[in-house]
């Protein structure tokens, strides 16, 4: 159900803007970046299969779940919403990436602090979840969509879990 608000941001979006700009789907690099979603999460179903030697039955499932359930919820409202209507404050562009990173980490607390105790290994997990949103703010900002940071996203869970 964690796409739930993925489709409340895009109805949002839809009815404020009657577009999906704000949510990170902007029509420049469009046709390359979907090619290159495509190649990306083919190399990683390909990776996931003949490297880490996981099944077809559960390779599949598990990218598409990684695609949907989380890179795609999490870009749309945090890459995408949250961040490009934060770009509509009077803050430069570096604050803004900034504050969305600090908003999207303290969003993955109240999970992390139920499956592990707050240690070294969780400190560092927050940090890279940090730099992981700068990283895919700078990208989607660059390329004006999400198809690559998702992609990226979406290597980043799966190839994890492998």
């Amino acid at each position: 159900m964690s796409y739930v608000p993925a489709l409340l941001a895009t109805v949002i979006v839809l009815v404020r803007d009657h577009d999906l700009t704000a949510i990170g789907l902007g029509r420049g690099h469009l046709k390359p970046d979907s090619l290159m979603l495509l190649a990306m999460l083919a190399a990683e179903l390909l990776i996931g299969v003949y490297i880490y030697r996981m099944s077809w039955n559960k390779a599949v499932p598990n990218l598409v779940y990684y695609m949907f359930q989380i890179a795609m919820a999490e870009g749309v409202v945090y890459r995408g919403l949250i961040q490009n209507y934060l770009f509509g404050l009077p803050l430069p562009h570096k604050a803004v990436f900034l504050i969305g990173a600090a908003m999207f980490t303290l969003s993955h607390l109240p999970f992390q602090l139920q499956v592990r105790p707050w240690d070294l290994a969780f400190t560092i997990q927050l940090c890279i979840t940090f730099v992981s949103h700068l990283l895919y703010c700078w990208i989607a900002s660059e390329r004006n969509n999400l198809l690559v940071p998702w992609a990226i996203h979406v290597a980043q869970d799966f190839l994890q879990v492998v």
